[in-house]
Order: C-alpha cells, then structure tokens, then sequence
C-alpha cells in the first residue's frame, strides 16, 4: 500500500471515528446553539403571525382603498419584511463569523 492510499485510510479512520463517536459540547456552544435558535424562533413566529394577522390589519388600516391596493401593500410588506431578514442575516452572519 503506498503512502497515498495510506492517508486516505487515515482520514476516512478519522471521519468515521468522528461520526461514530463525537466527543460532548462544551456548555457555552450548548448556549449559544440555543439562542440562536431562539432568535430562529422568534423572526419565524413573526413571519407567522404577520401572515396570519396581516389580510385583517391591511382591512382597517386601509378601510377605504381597493381589494388589489389592499393585496399590493400586503405583498410590499411581505417584501420588505424578507429583505429586512436578508440584510440581518448577512449582517450578523458577517458579525458571528
């Protein structure tokens, strides 16, 4: 066996014994695994409930305007509400790496 095929051994032993065995979390990435699940949480639960708030809200808000007004403002906000998550997703993601 040359020593090529000799370290490929090696790492697939290494990878395997990884998986197979996987050493226990240190307590504060066992922290911050759970609020950043959290804040998951929350920006999911908030898209939830403008989705299920938003037709009502837009109807008294917007009492006079049109049904199609009424669905192009819904559909802005839903927008601006995903570029919001974008832009906070790039920006912290930059921030946390």
């Amino acid at each position: 066996m040359d020593s090529q095929h000799k370290t490929r051994f090696s790492l697939q032993i290494i990878i395997f014994e990884a998986i197979m065995e996987p050493k226990p979390m240190n307590k504060k990435v066992t922290l911050l695994v759970i609020i950043a699940s959290l804040g998951y949480f929350v920006d999911i639960y908030d898209l939830v409930l403008f989705s299920v708030v938003k037709a009502e809200s837009l109807l008294t808000i917007l009492s006079k305007a049109s049904d199609i007004d009424r669905a192009a403002t819904g559909k802005m906000l839903f927008s601006m509400q995903m570029i919001g998550m974008m832009i906070g997703g790039v920006l912290w993601g930059n921030f946390g790496g």
